[in-house]
């Protein structure tokens, strides 16, 4: 994870590709499987559409504070999301 600067702000985002493009896919597959819309899950985070779904390709890394967002509306932990072992799934 690399810490980039906007603004004399600090805001940590996953920026590997390989990465991002997992993420994305582990995001699209919990939307899919809850029966949740793009669009909606979306609305509810505060993104555009087109946003979501550069998120769930993996051509945009991810803030941690929206990965939160996401999993919180995807009705799980963001280590499940992330991975984890331990993770509640």
């Amino acid at each position: 994870m690399t810490i980039r600067k906007k603004k004399g702000v600090s805001a940590p985002r996953f920026r590997n590709k390989e990465f991002n493009a997992a993420l994305g896919s582990r995001i699209r597959a919990r939307r899919e499987k809850i029966g949740i819309a793009m669009s909606a899950l979306a609305d509810s985070i505060g993104v555009s559409v087109g946003q979501m779904s550069r998120y769930e390709s993996g051509l945009t890394s991810i803030e941690p504070s929206v990965l939160s967002n996401i999993a919180k509306n995807l009705r799980c932990k963001a280590g499940m999301l992330l991975d984890c072992p331990k993770a509640d799934k």
